[in-house]
């Protein structure tokens, strides 16, 4: 109870806890970090606890805050331009992206996301012996994931404490290194440069100041203490260099830990450096060990290796699983980077249904569907992926690691791709939208049956007053019926009672049971196996009783082919008296299909009247057709009737304006 009670409060304050005020306040133009403000929407969420109509209200804000991010990213906690790579300075945005990563991890929840997904993955699989991995199915798998050492990376693969002792004995050889060691310290010593020297040119403070003048002594004395001898020649061709008149005192790594302190000491309250100062510690950890050796070049060639052997065994023998700066190391080893690494959907190991491999999946959230974004997106979770499965070989473990990747994105349309010999998948983290109406000048009580065994929204039935509108989400594959019942009666304790049209054995909550004809029906299938459009139509095949208009909203360049399917009139009006449906105050409430009132086959199409050249649209069908151009008005009227378009949100408006 809880903890159901936590995760309501968490979205329902989402936009308050993500809000400004509770992320560490930078300058406008400071770097950004996202490692701190990331985990304050990460609470674990359930379906169950969140109010009704939340993905409703919610959706809207997340295609806005898309839209308002759509050139910009992520990347190892840097906001980056996926355009020119260039990194973005602005704390409205760094806010905005904060918000629309716990918003949108929020819906990878929702039962059409989840339907996607599940789809998308069997599809690929089909052939192969293997099950598809059922991948981010529970709450903890949509959170957020910071890698910055390797103890993370062995509990998350489960990696035994005897298994860990050789991933660091095999690791640490490699990533200890001299040169690597030294790469690194200059990596982060140039950011560090780059950052300061823009806080300077706009708020420039003491700190700041000495804080440039320390990094440039740090990287010139790195820079003078470098072995520049070529690697690749022998020993003998590398004689110890002449003695200089005046023989300078032995630099050690002891003066590089002291520039460190300093800087640290005076860079520790400048707002915007915390990343930086925060790196400058992590490598104090390693300098620590070494400070005692030997940095010089005016050494000859075997006391050069010598020193730098001692660097190599000094950082082997200290540098642990949990250390960060073995993670730095090895960061900088495999993608030339100093940054903790971000999982933005952490995912988890899956069974596959073989006995020698196992599944990893991990995701992450994208702002728009344009190619470098999507492209931006596959290189970073490549890059964790391959980490993760380093770590797995190298530990020696029993079963071999297939690696997925998924992305999510409003608007996105499902693909495939494959990079570097991985899937990866592209989700669209939308639904659709369908907003009803009421336009009518009394209460109408909207009936709902889905077909093909997709779930019905709010159990089939509910009433909307004059005026008002209710927002309902399906899956992208929903197909099913909506029709408005008039005249209803309903006990409110039981929901039980009557209607005069469209009754469904006098339910409020249809429930599976479709509306008692005649109705005007609004039906629509979205996405079928053959073809990602949507189609839809307005049938008054089997009556009519109120007018109706299904209407896409779609950006105004994407509208071409998207059709209207309506019938505005008022049918009744014109509708033959063998034919109308009268209340016992003999108001007309309903059109009957002359199928429905005469049962003939040529009417409903049957018999010898079935098919398309046998069953023509008779006198009645030419009528209601003429009423209503924009409508199914005989079964085989396809050509006019039915619509095609793709759009994210469609409106039903019941008696719309004509």
């Amino acid at each position: 109870m809880r903890h159901n009670f936590v995760a309501y409060k968490c979205v329902q304050g989402f936009v308050h806890v993500c809000c400004p005020k509770y992320v560490s306040r930078t300058r406008r133009s400071s770097p950004l970090n996202y490692n701190a403000a990331v985990h304050y929407c990460s609470v674990p969420l359930n379906e169950e606890s969140l109010p009704p109509g939340w993905y409703d209200e919610m959706f809207p804000r997340l295609t806005k805050l898309s839209n308002l991010l759509k050139n910009v990213d992520l990347v190892d906690g840097r906001l980056v331009d996926v355009n020119d790579n260039s990194i973005v300075r602005d704390e409205r945005l760094i806010n905005r992206m904060h918000r629309f990563k716990a918003l949108a991890r929020v819906f990878l929840g929702h039962p059409s996301v989840q339907g996607e997904l599940t789809r998308n993955v069997r599809a690929v699989m089909v052939g192969r012996k293997c099950n598809p991995p059922v991948c981010f199915t529970k709450p903890i798998e949509w959170e957020p994931l910071t890698v910055n050492n390797l103890t993370k990376i062995c509990n998350f693969l489960d990696v035994s404490a005897q298994q860990r002792k050789t991933v660091r004995f095999t690791i640490c050889p490699k990533v200890a290194q001299h040169r690597i060691f030294t790469g690194a310290l200059e990596e982060i010593l140039e950011e560090l440069k780059t950052e300061m020297k823009l806080l300077d040119s706009q708020t420039p403070s003491k700190g700041t100041f000495m804080g440039q003048q320390i990094v440039n002594a740090c990287l010139k004395f790195l820079a003078e203490t470098a072995c520049c001898q070529d690697d690749d020649a022998s020993s003998w061709m590398r004689p110890k260099p002449y003695k200089t008149y005046v023989s300078p005192s032995s630099r050690k790594w002891e003066e590089v830990l002291e520039m460190f302190s300093d800087l640290i000491s005076n860079l520790r309250k400048e707002e915007g450096l915390s990343f930086h100062v925060s790196k400058l510690e992590v490598m104090k950890e390693g300098l620590i060990q070494i400070k005692d050796v030997l940095i010089d070049r005016d050494i000859g060639y075997k006391e050069v290796q010598h020193h730098e052997s001692l660097v190599q065994k000094k950082l082997l023998k200290t540098l642990g699983h949990s250390s960060r700066c073995l993670f730095t190391l090895v960061r900088y080893y495999l993608h030339e980077s100093i940054r903790d690494m971000e999982v933005e959907v952490c995912g988890g190991l899956y069974e596959i249904g073989e006995k020698d491999k196992l599944c990893l999946c991990m995701g992450k959230l994208l702002t728009s569907v344009e190619e470098k974004m999507i492209w931006s997106g596959i290189k970073q979770l490549d890059r964790a992926l391959e980490l993760f499965k380093f770590v797995w070989e190298t530990a020696g473990m029993n079963r071999k690691l297939e690696l997925q990747g998924h992305l999510w994105c409003v608007g996105a349309e499902s693909r495939t791709i494959t990079y570097r010999g991985n899937l990866f998948f592209l989700h669209g983290l939308d639904a659709v939208q369908l907003i009803i109406m009421n336009n009518c000048n009394t209460t109408i009580w909207p009936g709902i049956l889905a077909t093909g065994g997709q779930k019905t929204p709010l159990g089939g039935g509910f009433y909307l007053h004059s005026g008002r509108r209710q927002f309902l989400r399906v899956s992208q594959n929903w197909s099913g019926r909506v029709w408005a019942r008039q005249g209803c009666n309903f006990d409110r304790q039981t929901g039980i009672g009557t209607c005069q049209t469209g009754d469904c054995n006098g339910l409020l909550q249809c429930k599976g049971i479709g509306g008692k004809p005649p109705a005007t029906v609004v039906e629509m299938t979205f996405s079928t196996p053959a073809s990602s459009l949507h189609f839809y139509d307005v049938s008054i095949v089997d009556g009519f009783n109120l007018p109706v208009s299904m209407i896409p909203l779609v950006r105004w360049d994407k509208r071409e082919g998207c059709g209207v399917a309506a019938c505005e009139a008022d049918l009744n009006v014109y509708c033959p008296s063998s034919l109308v449906i009268k209340t016992q105050g003999k108001a007309v409430v309903g059109c009957k299909s002359p199928c429905l009132a005469t049962g003939l086959p040529k009417y409903c199409c049957t018999g010898e009247f079935s098919g398309v050249e046998k069953c023509q649209p008779t006198v009645y069908g030419r009528l209601f057709k003429a009423v209503c151009p924009r409508a199914y008005s005989h079964p085989f009227d396809d050509k006019t009737g039915l619509k095609t378009c793709k759009a994210p949100r469609y409106v039903i408006t019941f008696c719309p304006s004509t």
